[in-house]
């Protein structure tokens, strides 16, 4: 077995997704840096339309688009793919009485998060806290219908 060092690294430092390498002349390693806030809320507006459908693997039924995979792989140190499950569990069950859905999550600097659910029309159907989450702080909106999780700007 071959091992393989870098030694040379030419690397855009205004690129968001930054990848810091460390060499120690035997192994490297890299991992991408944490989007803030602004950078993933930037990310996030570039979404329009989804090329490509996900499909929730316990509820199958459940899809989402690009943009909400984006907020998964970005959102928090190891991701939010929770937020997907929270949503497959919790909150699709609603649609059978309510066709189109607001989800709003709000992440405030202490870490803590409130996740509302709404009608489109600012009447609150269900509202849900979290004592702990590592995602950025902000608010972060989706909408759901049709069985299908997306941003607001893929609407």
């Amino acid at each position: 077995m071959t091992e393989t060092t870098l030694t040379d690294v030419s690397l855009d430092s205004n690129d968001p997704l930054l990848v810091e390498v460390a060499d120690d002349s035997t192994t490297a390693t890299a991992r991408l840096k944490r989007l803030d806030s602004a950078g993933l809320k930037s990310e996030l507006a570039n979404y329009q339309g989804t090329e490509q459908w996900y499909q929730h693997s316990l509820v199958w039924q459940l899809l989402y688009t690009d943009g909400v995979l984006c907020f998964a792989e970005n959102g928090g140190a190891q991701g939010a793919y929770w937020f997907i499950d929270f949503v497959a569990t919790d909150v699709w069950p609603l649609l059978k009485q309510q066709p189109f859905m607001v989800i709003v999550l709000s992440v405030s600097d202490q870490a803590s998060a409130v996740i509302t659910i709404d009608d489109g029309n600012n009447h609150v159907l269900k509202t849900w806290h979290i004592h702990y989450t590592d995602l950025q702080p902000g608010i972060w909106r989706f909408f759901i219908t049709d069985n299908v999780l997306l941003l607001p700007c893929e609407y």
